[in-house]
C-alpha cells in the first residue's frame, strides 16, 4: 500500500517541486527587473542631483556678480552725489566738484558726457592761452575751450610821418 501511495503521490510531488521551482524563478526574474527599476530611478535621481547642483553653482555666480555690480553702482552714485554740474564760459557744462569737498580723491571738473554716461572722466587741461582754458577727456575724446578771451592791446606808437 505504501508504494501504491507513493506511486499516485510521486508525480504530484514532482509537480509541486516543478511549480515551486518556476515560482522561485519567476520571483528571480521579477527581483531582477524591480532592482534594475530601481537602479533606474536612483541613476535619474542622481543625474538631476547634479544638475541641480551645477544650477546652484550657476546662480550663486550670479549672485556674486550682481552684488559685486550693485556694490559698484553704489560707489558710482556716491561719487556722482559729490559734483554738480557747473557751466563755464561761453556755456560749456562740466561736472565739478561741489563746495568743500576733497580733490585729492576726486577731479575737480569731470566730463559731462562720460558722466551721464556712469563715468566719471576727469577733464585735464591744456593749460591757459589769450585767457581761454582748454580741456579734454581722454575717455571719450571731448575737447572744450572756456574762459573770456583776453587780447592784449597793441601799444600805441607816436605817429610818424611826412605831414
Amino acid at each position: 500500500m505504501a508504494n501504491v501511495i507513493d506511486t499516485v503521490f510521486a508525480p504530484l510531488k514532482a509537480a509541486v517541486e516543478a511549480i515551486q521551482k518556476a515560482v522561485e524563478t519567476r520571483d528571480a526574474i521579477k527581483l531582477g527587473e524591480i532592482r534594475a527599476a530601481l537602479l533606474a530611478q536612483i541613476s535619474s535621481a542622481y543625474n538631476a542631483a547634479s544638475a541641480v547642483q551645477e544650477r546652484e553653482a550657476a546662480l550663486r555666480e550670479e549672485n556674486e556678480d550682481l552684488k559685486r555690480r550693485l556694490m559698484e553702482r553704489d560707489t558710482l552714485q556716491a561719487r556722482k552725489a559729490r559734483y554738480e554740474l557747473k557751466t563755464l564760459p561761453p556755456g560749456v557744462v562740466v561736472c565739478s566738484l561741489k563746495q568743500g569737498m576733497d580733490t585729492s580723491t576726486d577731479p575737480q571738473y569731470a566730463c559731462y558726457k562720460c558722466f551721464e554716461n556712469g563715468k566719471i572722466s576727469p577733464l585735464q587741461s591744456g593749460g591757459f592761452r589769450s585767457g581761454i582754458e582748454r580741456f579734454h577727456c581722454d575717455e571719450c575724446g571731448a575737447k572744450l575751450k572756456t574762459g573770456k578771451p583776453s587780447f592784449a592791446t597793441p601799444p600805441i606808437l607816436p605817429l610818424r610821418g611826412p605831414w
